[in-house]
């Protein structure tokens, strides 16, 4: 088990019991590392792939 998966039965409170979900955000066609709030990839004009890691 590792560190993400101890945080998500570590006790914080009864009511928020909410997993650790991390997004990232990179162009299709190039691979560049983009902001969240971009729509198209400044280097290339690619359109961004949202990965949600949880």
């Amino acid at each position: 088990m590792g560190l993400r998966e101890l945080w998500y039965f570590l006790p914080i409170g009864e009511t928020d019991q909410t997993s650790i979900t991390e997004t990232h955000i990179e162009c299709r066609n190039c691979g560049t590392n983009l902001e969240p709030d971009l729509s198209t990839c400044p280097d290339c004009g690619g359109n961004p792939a949202v990965y949600e890691i949880s």
